[in-house]
């Protein structure tokens, strides 16, 4: 619930912030967006939902990790990196930096997740704050952040970030081990089979097979068909090795600075 809702919230602020005519009802969105974005998106207009079920009954795109109108906005904050002032309620002049990130996991299997880590501006630890905030259209709280103050910022984020996704990295990264496994004992082990019933032919017909020639034309076409099979396996290897190797991406879409 707390990702849908994150993604619900970076798809509609983005939509907005690009001045696109948004209106909503039984849940299913309407964007018209503005001309310059008509290309991009390939449409002038977007009918979305966050919800599966509304999804299938009104037929419209569903706001998802892995969904491409999701994926295409993320590629647009990466691209440029938009920072936003927002301040809470009861604010006061304490500063709170917001990064906003895309974590991907890609192997054979896939997960992703977008995630937010707030950190504190002058003692550049993680604290969480209240959600709820409003734009700020003032911007000269700009002007009191320092360069070396924002790198400890980010550089603790990346930490906390990582920290959070430990054991769920851990685990995606076990889970692409067992299928490896499982593949290369599937697939594997058929030319193993193979190469063993080959070899233990040649050492039969050793005992049947009395003419030199026979046999030893025998013996060498076997042995051409086991060293062809030992090359395809190791083909084969390596494709699985591909398919299973493991992409771990945080990628920082957005940031956000809140006083509060």
């Amino acid at each position: 619930m707390e990702i849908s809702r994150k993604i619900q919230n970076l798809t509609l602020t983005f939509l907005k912030t690009i001045d696109s005519d948004i209106s909503e009802k039984d849940g299913v969105y309407v964007a018209f967006l503005p001309e310059q974005y008509v290309s991009y998106f390939g449409q002038n207009q977007i009918k979305f939902t966050f919800d599966e079920k509304t999804a299938d009954e009104k037929n419209c795109e569903l706001i998802v990790p892995g969904s491409k109108i999701l994926y295409q906005i993320i590629t647009n904050c990466s691209n440029k990196g938009p920072i936003s002032l927002r301040y809470t309620e009861n604010h006061s002049d304490k500063l709170i930096l917001r990064y906003h990130f895309f974590v991907n996991f890609s192997s054979s299997q896939n997960s992703s997740e977008y995630y937010s880590v707030d950190i504190d501006y002058n003692s550049q630890q993680p604290e969480k704050i209240q959600d709820i905030t409003i734009p700020n259209m003032d911007n000269s709280s700009l002007s009191k952040l320092q360069a070396e103050n924002i790198t400890a910022c980010f550089t603790s984020s990346i930490e906390e970030l990582k920290s959070q996704f430990k054991d769920k990295q851990r685990n995606f990264i076990e889970k692409i081990k067992k299928s490896f496994q499982n593949d290369l004992e599937l697939f594997v082990s058929r030319y193993d089979a193979e190469i063993r019933e080959l070899d233990e032919s040649i050492n039969e017909k050793e005992n049947s097979i009395h003419d030199p020639s026979i046999m030893r034309e025998y013996r060498f076409n076997n042995l051409e068909k086991i060293k062809k099979l030992e090359k395809d396996k190791l083909t084969l290897l390596d494709s699985l090795q591909e398919k299973h190797k493991v992409d771990l991406n945080f990628e920082l879409i957005a940031c956000e600075l809140i006083q509060c």
